[in-house]
């Protein structure tokens, strides 16, 4: 008999010659390895386009980046880049590109030879995971087609500045590098679990050194600042710990669901909401008491200074159209209620009661009120009564209600086209969604709670004329927020149009249902008219302050970024979760044959009014804060679609909470000051 030594010997040599025969077949056709369909197949047809499309994009990819690095170095070499690159790149990796930057022609023909390395590393970590060679060259071909558009656009745009050459090589190398990761994790047979774990790591490291741009320097980019090193250890252990107990309440709220009552869990989760309101400031720089400066500051919202100028709130609305170009900022292409709002905070901050109330917000979320007081004057450059600061911590409250109801708004929407048991998973992981916890206390938190109100009443309005007139509420009081927010009608109408011709669905009906939701927004502008104001000039002046404020920013580039920015507001693990679970095909089939329902139909309405949102050029940057009232729909739309899926949800809600962190100890989302 065969000794045990033996055995393992040929054990192992039978595993290393498997594993040679896997890399052997990623890169050589070769029969005898294993079964291959003959070249006469469609199956083999396929697979020799898919690799040869990955081949080809990789060579492009190649060649541009090549001619794409010596124009970015020639520009470090032109400028005195070191202090520049000491605030764009972490540790000493800015002293190593300014040495690049003295040979860029030695450097960019180094550089060019990354594109083919990754490719052929990609194929090699394929092999040896046993992906599905299809589908990897399928997912290759994607990435480099990535970097060779990114690669193209930054040469015909030739960036003249530093940041934007090095973000130029970002989207070139660096994001089509995860996107290769991605698809060997995804044509591998590894749990899916591990996969996204794997590739989330990947994005959080990638993130955290900077090698993966968001947005474009010089017409918005989320600014990279390392924070969270800066911290006290004490003080960043325990809100780490603190965002660790929220993210264990979800956790506990998804293993029960379908058993514990829905008013518990509810409970519980906009409890972990507070407790993230309480933790996630303390891993910035400027901790809590940045929550009132916030509303102070005119780069951020400028309200607060266009409430000074409201005296008697009548006369001001009547003159609103007129006085709109004279403001600053967002107050110059909003209505007046935001102006109106800050000026009613500050005139209940001296009565009593308020001002109790506003020192127990301020205490509940851990700031001092000395310090934030100060804070605040220091940025809206003036002092500030104490009904100013009262006021101010009364908004302040008032946004942090508004995202610890946010799970039961959730919970409302999901209620109405899925089960009990799916309408508690996706509030759990609503607790968890990024754009409110890292824009807060930004006004635009408020739009999230209201939009997932007014969609959770829409997909009820076959059950009584209450629902679209309540769904009408909601929208008129957001266009009286934002002008922006008449988008919410292109949803209702995506909504209906999809689902048209579902089981159950009359689309004669649906005229009757969209003039009952009207019917509020017509009051509001009548009412308006009746008071002596012009909301249709309004309008129109919004509309043209905001093309000036944004005429220097590039449609096109911001067509390319928007997704980016929105699965920064929606959270990587949702994003990798539903790109992955989701079958699109068929979602695409149902949508032509506006056959959708339940989870797909919510999902695929709100994925249609972003894409209409993202070409139709109204936004060039900052969606994920300007579009965030979509990002719960798309959860709860996604939740609802994988409704049988029963495993994975805990560990996306703890990928969503580490999200959480690193995108708040290392990127700066709510302005103070201007930055550099």
């Amino acid at each position: 008999m065969a000794s045990r030594r033996e055995k393992v010997r040929g054990t192992r040599i039978a595993g290393s010659g498997a594993i040679a025969a896997r890399v052997w077949h990623a890169f050589v056709d070769c029969p005898t390895l294993r079964p291959m369909p003959t070249p006469a197949s469609p199956a083999a047809a396929a697979a020799r386009r898919a690799r040869f499309a990955s081949a080809l994009a990789v060579t492009a990819a190649a060649l541009l980046v090549g001619v794409l690095v010596p124009r970015v170095l020639a520009t470090l070499a032109a400028h005195d880049a070191g202090a520049t690159l000491a605030r764009t790149l972490p540790g000493g990796l800015g002293v190593v590109v300014a040495k690049f930057a003295e040979a860029p022609l030695l450097v960019a023909v180094f550089v060019a030879f990354a594109p083919p390395l990754l490719w052929v590393a990609s194929r090699l970590a394929g092999a040896l995971a046993g992906s599905e060679q299809k589908a990897l060259d399928g997912g290759l071909a994607f990435a480099w087609t990535v970097s060779v558009l990114a690669s193209a656009s930054a040469i015909v745009s030739a960036p003249t500045e530093i940041k934007q050459g090095l973000a130029a090589l970002g989207y070139a190398l660096a994001w089509p590098a995860l996107l290769s990761m991605a698809a060997v994790l995804w044509s591998s047979p590894l749990p899916r679990v591990a996969a996204h774990g794997l590739l989330l790591l990947f994005t959080l490291a990638g993130l955290v050194a900077r090698a993966l741009p968001i947005g474009w320097p010089g017409e918005h980019s989320l600014s990279w600042w390392a924070m969270l090193p800066g911290v006290p250890v004490e003080g960043a252990l325990w809100s780490v710990l603190m965002v660790g107990v929220a993210a264990m309440l979800v956790c506990l709220v998804i293993a029960r669901a379908g058993r514990v009552p829905a008013f518990l869990g509810l409970l519980l989760l906009s409890l972990a909401s507070i407790l993230l309101l309480r933790a996630l400031p303390a891993l910035e720089h400027y901790g809590p008491a940045k929550h009132p400066a916030a509303l102070t500051s005119e780069i951020n919202t400028s309200y607060f200074q266009a409430a000074e100028r409201v005296g008697d709130a009548g006369a001001f609305i009547r003159a609103h159209a007129a006085t709109m170009p004279t403001l600053a900022m967002h107050a110059r292409t909003h209505p007046p209620l935001w102006p109106l709002a800050f000026h009613a905070a500050t005139r209940l901050g001296d009565a009593d009661a308020p001002a109790r109330a506003a020192n127990l917000v301020a205490r509940g979320l851990g700031a001092d009120a000395r310090e934030a007081a100060e804070l605040a004057a220091s940025v809206a450059e003036q002092p500030l009564s104490l009904a100013q600061v009262h006021g101010l911590w009364l908004l302040v409250g008032g946004f942090a209600l508004a995202v610890a109801l946010l799970p039961i708004a959730v919970w409302f929407l999901v209620s109405a086209i899925a089960s009990p048991r799916s309408a508690l998973r996706a509030a759990a992981l609503a607790v968890l969604l990024p754009a409110p916890l890292l824009y807060f206390p930004d006004v635009d938190v408020l739009h999230p709670v209201l939009y997932t109100l007014a969609a959770g009443a829409w997909l009820r309005r076959e059950r009584g004329a209450i629902w679209p007139l309540f769904a009408g509420f909601i929208t008129a009081l957001l266009v009286a927020f934002s002008f922006g927010n008449l988008t919410l009608l292109v949803f209702f109408a995506a909504v209906a149009w999809l689902g048209g011709r579902g089981p159950g669905r009359s689309f004669v009906d649906e005229p009757r249902h969209m003039a009952v939701m009207l019917l509020p927004l017509v009051a509001l502008a009548a009412g308006a008219v009746a008071m002596g104001a012009h909301p249709f000039a309004m309008l129109t002046t919004a509309l043209a302050q905001h093309r000036a404020i944004l005429a220097h920013r590039t449609r096109l580039l911001w067509m390319a970024l928007h997704p980016l920015e929105c699965v920064v507001g929606l959270g990587f693990p949702l994003a990798f979760a539903f790109a992955r679970g989701l079958d699109w095909r068929s979602l695409l089939g149902r949508a032509r044959a506006r056959s959708l329902v339940g989870g797909e139909l919510l999902w695929a309405a709100t994925l249609a009014t972003l894409l209409l949102l993202d070409v139709s050029g109204a936004s060039k940057g900052e969606s994920a804060r300007l579009w965030m009232g979509w990002f719960p729909l798309a959860l709860a739309g996604g939740v609802a679609a994988l409704e049988t899926r029963e495993r994975g949800w805990g560990w996306l809600a703890l990928g969503l909470a580490a999200t959480l962190v690193v995108m708040k100890g290392f990127y700066v989302f709510v302005w103070l000051y201007g930055l550099a």
